[in-house]
């Protein structure tokens, strides 16, 4: 959870030119099935525009005033959006609402929290913790890690396993948890 925490981005202020940077955490819960856990599209949508814009212009050899990556940096947005992102995503994010004059270095968190509503949900959580903590490839995901761990016991869990709360008939995960200690 500390990846999440005082997580700082460099952005290019619009008036001086000037390479600065601002800090924010990451605390809120977010789940896109829950309509008031639910993060903002039509925030997301703006952001997206205008790095297709960067990413055109810079195509076409125009300066921008942040090098757009469209395609990695469109993944790392969506991420950001719906619960999943690793730290570096949510610093890409933010890099992209500072320089575009989404929010201010005054109030990055209160932008994320109350008008991005930019958050991570339990296997986001999960997920980044097994990628920062070297089990899971950047390019992987829980469903790998959890390949060959199912355990018939409870006398059987042992630590970094996963526990994955379920609808009684099955047919969809509802919360994911990663064991630390037993």
């Amino acid at each position: 959870m500390n990846l999440y925490r005082n997580l700082t981005a460099p952005y290019v202020d619009q008036e001086t030119g000037l390479h600065c940077s601002a800090t924010t955490d990451v605390h809120i819960y977010v789940n896109n099935g829950l309509s008031n856990r639910r993060s903002n599209e039509d925030e997301k949508a703006a952001i997206q525009n205008q790095v297709r814009r960067c990413a055109r212009l810079q195509r076409r050899g125009r300066a921008t005033p942040i090098a757009a990556q469209r395609t990695l940096h469109n993944r790392a947005i969506a991420h950001d959006f719906y619960g999943k992102a690793a730290p570096w995503e949510f610093r890409v994010y933010l890099s992209y609402a500072l320089t575009f004059g989404r929010t201010t270095v005054d109030s990055p968190t209160n932008y994320c929290d109350s008008i991005a509503k930019l958050g991570i949900d339990c296997s986001g959580f999960v997920n980044a913790y097994l990628i920062a903590t070297g089990r899971v490839a950047e390019s992987r995901n829980i469903t790998d890690y959890a390949r060959n761990r199912a355990r018939a016991t409870f006398a059987e869990v042992r630590p970094l396993d996963l526990l994955i709360w379920q609808q009684s008939d099955a047919s969809a995960s509802r919360h994911i948890a990663i064991v630390e200690n037993k």
